[in-house]
């Protein structure tokens, strides 16, 4: 569930840059039809469900469609990643500056629990707010139980005060009675408008969608314009079906009907809403020329294809990645005591520049099975690592071994001094890197192409830990032994 949350909020991420960029084109095309602006709101639901993308050299989007990576609740030190230095540097520093220390006894660090609880509060706020969307929906829907057939789906009721469509499946027209025919002749060409263009059932989508991503204000107030847009988008639409100007005779039907408003609505059904900017949009309404909308569809078309589309990631390092999974798969083992096999793993591994390759040694003799890689470097680069430098470039060589051997239970590094004057040793335990990570590490191994995520996902841990609370001894689990 928590890796879920995370997608979500990298969706609601994405989605809110592309909600921006057509809250502002919105105001550029101030003068356009609304229908423009009501189709533009399409690309936003689109990022708000669909967590990939068709990638597009031409694309717009500055964000990086994983802002916040499923390994920010292991890392001690997490980070967003958003494609954006200054967003990036800011953020991740106060992450890091409000964050508690952590407690190297504790399986799991303040990140982890931080996105646990959050969670939970997401999903309490789903179901507050679909209970919010039944219960009005039911509500109106009483409301209009005895009302009284006109014809075809059209309905009136002396409980209601304003006009509105209810239904999904058959959504039908209820109206107050007592409207004259002129208003009544209005409200029947706008609601079947909304009924023509389905947009009984855009509107419970979208509803759906905001319910989804609730914790997000962009998306409220996406909501709440596109709501707009696709009303003016029907006004402009019975304006321009009509032979003669009726706009101040339709102005005046609307503003009849905002005073009766009973404010009973459902987010589910449609009713008059943001009468004065309605109002102010149909009698300012003009007939664009043929040649200004056509050069306006296919801007916006041009945009909106860039706000739907990824900018292309490095094929080739893909490739490189994938490969080089493979290389290492064929020395996959279900014990440490494979010499050959482990050997050929260390020598794939990739180690900081500071520390030279020596040996390795194995305990296969009895539990806890391990492996022990021997380098060579100098007194104060030893020093370095005994203070906890750059620990995290061989953490991820531990975590690649763990899922490569099967039955081994530690992973050692021993760096030796030149001079024999320092010598300094860090375990890992493979039972707490497990619940660091989350799962069995074994499981990555089980395919190419999941062994191959599994090295993205370590590569991108650049500060995987700043503590021992990764780090357990043979001789003393749970601690770093320095000598």
């Amino acid at each position: 569930m928590i890796n879920l949350f995370i997608e979500i909020l990298n969706m609601s991420i994405l989605a809110s840059f592309v909600a921006l960029v057509v809250m502002v084109l919105r105001i550029v095309l101030k003068r356009a039809p609304k229908i423009i602006s009501y189709s533009l709101w399409i690309v936003v639901l689109f990022r708000l469900v669909c967590p990939f993308s068709l990638e597009n050299s031409f694309s717009l989007n500055l964000f990086s469609s994983e802002v916040i990576k499923p390994e920010i609740m292991y890392t001690q030190n997490p980070e967003i990643n958003s494609n954006v230095g200054i967003i990036d540097e800011t953020i991740n520093q106060s992450l890091n500056n409000s964050l508690p220390p952590v407690n190297p006894a504790a399986s799991v660090n303040p990140m982890g629990i931080i996105m646990e609880v959050s969670t939970k509060i997401w999903v309490i706020g789903i179901i507050i707010m679909l209970c919010y969307g039944i219960f009005t929906y039911l509500r109106v829907k009483n409301k209009v139980k005895f009302a009284t057939l006109v014809e075809d789906n059209i309905f009136a009721s002396d409980q209601i005060k304003t006009p509105f469509i209810l239904g999904l499946i058959k959504p039908k027209i209820y109206l107050p009675l007592g409207i004259d025919s002129n208003e009544q002749d209005f409200i029947l060409k706008h609601e079947q408008i909304h009924l023509k263009r389905l947009d009984h059932l855009i509107k419970p989508i979208a509803f759906l969608v905001l319910t989804i991503h609730w914790f997000n204000p962009l998306i409220w107030l996406s909501f709440i314009l596109m709501s707009k847009d696709m009303e003016m988008s029907c006004d402009e639409s019975v304006l321009k079906s009509s032979n003669e100007d009726i706009r101040k005779n339709y102005a005046s039907s609307l503003l009849s009907f905002s005073v009766k408003k009973s404010g009973i609505l459902s987010p589910l059904s449609f009713g008059e809403s943001n009468v004065k900017s309605r109002i102010k949009n149909i009698l300012n309404y003009e007939k664009p020329s043929f040649w200004i909308l056509m050069v306006t569809v296919i801007l916006v078309v041009i945009i909106g294809i860039g706000l739907l589309s990824d900018a292309p990631v490095g094929k080739e390092d893909e490739t490189v990645t994938v490969t080089k999974a493979g290389d290492f798969l064929k020395y996959k083992t279900k014990y440490v005591g494979n010499n050959s096999k482990v050997g050929n793993i260390i020598s794939l591994l990739e180690f900081p520049d500071d520390i030279k390759y020596d040996s390795f040694k194995l305990q296969t003799t009895k539990p806890p099975y391990g492996v022990t890689i021997n380098f060579n470097t100098d007194a104060n680069t030893c020093e370095d690592y005994a203070k906890g430098k750059n620990h995290y470039l061989i953490q991820k060589n531990a975590l690649i071994m763990f899922s490569l051997i099967e039955n081994v239970d530690i992973v050692g590094f021993e760096l030796r001094s030149e001079e024999h004057t320092h010598k300094h040793t860090i375990h890992y335990d493979r039972i707490i890197a497990e619940k660091i990570m989350g799962r069995d590490l074994r499981h990555f191994a089980q395919s190419e192409k999941e062994f191959a995520d599994f090295l993205k996902k370590v590569k991108d841990l650049k500060t995987l830990d700043n503590t021992n609370s990764f780090v357990g001894g043979v001789d003393n689990p749970g601690q770093e032994k320095s000598n």
